[in-house]
């Protein structure tokens, strides 16, 4: 029973009073919730599952992905307005399901500020020499409209 419960409290659930398990930390919060059923548990995992796939490779099954080039070289090239144009414009329009986030050098230093997009089961695209109107365009065309802006990409469709 020690190993189990010791098992239990690394995957972020601990038994209960009577057997049941709870979840230690629910998102956002510090309670402790029942875990009612292992159907309510399987759900908790593959959660935490995607959550982690997530973190690990940058993928999801449902979330776009735009990372803008923040080395020294993309922040020289005003990289720091283009992310703040992205994330405005993923604001004003309610896009729950994009994440905008910074990466280090991507090697294309000539072509800073570099944004690439990614969405699921898609190529990445990389738009090259973006700045605050490339940054809208591409919220507004790319992400909510599926338009690829081909004069602002770093590299054509059929190279990539």
């Amino acid at each position: 029973m020690k190993n189990e419960t010791q098992n239990s409290k690394r995957r972020g659930i601990s038994p209960g009073l009577g057997g049941s398990y709870m979840r230690v930390r629910e998102a956002g919060g510090s309670g402790v919730t029942p875990v009612k059923s292992l159907d309510e548990l399987r759900k908790i995992r593959e959660q935490s599952k995607a959550g982690t796939k997530l973190r690990l490779t940058g993928e999801s099954d449902d979330r776009v992905t735009i990372s803008v080039g923040m080395a020294t070289c993309g922040i020289a090239a005003g990289a720091r307005a283009v992310m703040g144009a992205l994330i405005d414009s993923v604001n004003e329009n309610n896009l729950e399901h994009v994440a905008v986030v910074a990466t280090g050098c991507l090697g294309y230093c000539y072509a800073e500020p570099l944004v690439i997009v990614t969405s699921p089961g898609e190529k990445p695209v990389h738009y090259a020499n973006a700045d605050e109107d490339l940054a809208r365009k591409i919220i507004e065309r790319h992400v909510m409209g599926g338009e690829i802006i081909g004069d602002s990409q770093l590299i054509a469709e059929g190279l990539q």
